[in-house]
């Protein structure tokens, strides 16, 4: 993925992992998908002004089809190569009610 914005700089990522996939199908015709994502991460700087970081990533989603919820969540956890360290959380959540309601929200977080 090229030109990722995390905690403040550009970075193009590279990410080898692997993850499992799984679908229910209910009786009553409700399907629903949750996924989970783990592997090694390299993130180099853009512009090349910044470091590079390698580490682990981890990332879930769930998918309700019928009814609309979705939640994402992305962890990355890297180590620099100036020492420094790399720590960013990220979640997405929407949903729609039966009446037509929606509610959104993300959130990035660098520590």
């Amino acid at each position: 993925m090229n030109g990722a914005e995390i905690c403040g700089g550009t970075y193009d990522l590279t990410v080898t992992y692997n993850g499992v996939i799984h679908t229910t199908e209910f009786p009553d015709g409700r399907t629903e998908m949750n996924a989970t994502f783990a592997g090694e991460l390299l993130a180099e700087s853009n512009g090349g002004d910044g470091p590079s970081y390698t580490g682990r990533s981890a990332s879930t989603f769930d998918l309700g089809f019928n009814d609309s919820p979705f939640t994402s969540t992305v962890f990355i956890v890297a180590k620099g190569s100036d020492g420094s360290m790399l720590r960013f959380f990220y979640l997405v959540h929407t949903n729609s009610t039966p009446s037509g309601m929606e509610v959104e929200f993300e959130k990035a977080q660098c520590g």
